[in-house]
């Protein structure tokens, strides 16, 4: 459904509102990514990897400094505007924000319909009310005639989700969509879009800082560092046999009922974006850091069925 190939997304740098310094954020490096239809594949990483800017891109709502990427084996921004917008009845995107993402000012109705109406899709009451009530919104007359700013911030999202559902896309990008909401219900979310991809065959990019809702809903998980896949592998081999020390170190910081915290043997800050540091970029943070490491930049290599590294430990 998704393939990627060498995305690079750099953004240049201004010392004053009018002259560049010559220097770019490299948000993305080069990120070679598929995924198959009917797939949850997730993308984990720490804030400033660059993984929201990978999901904007696979939505085309910015284009990619360097690279392809492919939805069902279409160039995506070789297409043309009215093509452009015909592919954007197959793919949707739930954002992290449930305060901003949903106009104030439309009531939930409106805020549903209004996907259908872009797309020339007919629809009734009876399937706005199925919709809202296939995200928990139940019964749906309770919530259509409510503004975003009536409901609870779990309630935005779950409208969000059926905003992004009504026109049954074959693609979801969803960019942290459980981060802002109370841990009490986000399971529910979870297994909303685990049912909705068992029924409807839906392809789901899952973006996420957290490894352990990665692993909860995921067939495959690819760990992003700094603008580039550092590991990719389905669920267990990242789980059960993580191998690049970034994975280890993540496994580590999910918290284990009865063990309290547990100390994670990275230290510091992932690198500013503007000097990525030489060779292995995970090299200043890194407790296995060998000489080549800060010379050389490893391969991204199947080390087991499946399982792909880069690192010099392998």
């Amino acid at each position: 459904m998704i393939e990627a190939s060498d995305v690079k997304k750099y953004y240049p740098v201004k010392n004053t509102l009018f002259s560049r310094t010559g220097r770019y954020v490299k948000a993305l490096d080069g990120v070679s990514l598929s995924i198959d239809k009917g797939v949850i594949h997730s993308l984990v990483g720490e804030t400033g990897s660059g993984k929201s800017t990978f999901g904007r891109i696979v939505m085309a709502l910015t284009s990619p400094t360097a690279g392809i990427v492919k939805i069902d084996g279409v160039d995506l921004f070789s297409l043309k505007k009215k093509d452009l917008k015909s592919m954007r009845k197959r793919i949707q995107i739930i954002f992290q924000d449930p305060y901003s993402s949903l106009n104030p000012k439309l009531k939930i109705r409106a805020s549903i319909t209004e996907p259908l109406k872009l797309n020339h899709i007919e629809y009734d009451e009876k399937k706005i009310a199925a919709v809202v009530e296939s995200v928990g919104l139940k019964p749906a007359e309770d919530y259509l005639d409510r503004f975003p700013g009536e409901l609870s911030g779990g309630q935005r999202q779950r409208t969000a989700i059926a905003r992004a559902f009504a026109i049954s896309p074959e693609l979801i990008v969803a960019d942290e969509p459980v981060s802002m909401v109370d841990v009490s219900i986000r399971a529910d979310f979870l297994n909303l879009l685990k049912e909705t991809n068992r029924k409807e065959n839906l392809t789901v990019l899952l973006i996420t800082h957290d490894l352990f809702v990665a692993s909860y809903i995921s067939d495959r998980i690819s760990v992003l560092y700094l603008g580039k896949i550092v590991e990719e592998s389905d669920k267990n081999g990242i789980v059960g046999h993580p191998l690049h020390p970034y994975t280890q170190a993540l496994l580590d910081s999910i918290p284990v009922l009865g063990e309290g915290e547990r100390e994670v043997n990275i230290k510091g800050e992932i690198p500013n974006p503007i000097d990525i540091p030489p060779g292995c970029r995970f090299h200043p943070r890194c407790p296995f850091v060998m000489d080549k490491c800060r010379q050389v930049e490893p391969e991204f290599r199947e080390i087991e069925t499946g399982h792909f590294v880069s690192c010099h430990l392998y």
